[in-house]
């Protein structure tokens, strides 16, 4: 090989080089944020499980208070004793007239 083919050899193999540590860089960059992210989102996932099992534990927890306490009035001979008349609710208020600007209706909320 002349030495002009080996310097522009040589020169092709540095830039190859230089791209390919560029390359490696940028891909260690973009898996950490990727890491980050999926961290984050799993994070995210966890408090919402975990806020719907707190909700779900709360409705048992207050239907097994009702059963308890219906056990406890079947045991002890009370039986359920016929309560007095609710009082009637107030008559319904007239609706005034429309105003000149009446509102649209809410549109339905996008899924996620």
């Amino acid at each position: 090989m002349t030495p002009r083919r080996r310097d522009a050899g040589q020169a092709l193999l540095e830039q190859a080089g230089a791209d390919l540590a560029r390359f490696l860089k940028q891909s260690t960059r973009i898996r950490r944020q990727v890491g980050k992210v999926a961290r984050s989102t799993a994070q995210q996932a966890v408090v919402k499980g975990a806020g719907t099992l707190r909700r779900q534990a709360d409705d048992l927890q207050a239907g097994l208070k009702k059963l308890s306490a219906r056990l406890a009035t079947l045991e002890h001979g009370n039986a359920a004793s016929p309560k007095a008349p609710a009082p009637r609710a107030a008559a319904p208020r007239k609706r005034s007239a429309p105003t000149a600007r009446t509102r649209r209706p809410a549109r339905p909320k996008k899924a996620a």
